[in-house]
């Protein structure tokens, strides 16, 4: 066996939202937070939702319509576009 070359690569990626900039002067943050997750052994990108106790809940998941495994550099590319993106426009992208 190889060792040289890894296997697998995963990454785990939060996205944290803000409907209004805190106040430190609130109590919490009101923030809504989201772990996007891919591995590239599945090839699937997962998103989800983190509950106020840091429970987390899949609400989307994402290959490509032939059911081709989405690459490392697609991947890449999906959490640069997501970084960018406002939360209403991202809340619109996971629930289509």
């Amino acid at each position: 066996m190889d060792l040289k070359e890894p296997t697998e690569i995963i990454i785990n990626t939060t996205l944290v939202f803000h409907e209004e900039k805190p106040s430190s002067t609130e109590w919490g943050n009101g923030s809504i937070g989201y772990e996007i997750y891919y591995s590239t052994k599945s090839g699937i990108m997962q998103v989800l939702k983190i509950g106020a106790f840091g429970d987390r809940t899949l609400v989307k998941r994402f290959w490509d319509k032939r059911e081709r495994k989405i690459t490392l550099e697609e991947m890449l590319e999906n959490i640069q576009e997501l970084s960018k993106m406002p939360y209403d426009s991202f809340l619109k992208m996971i629930e289509e």
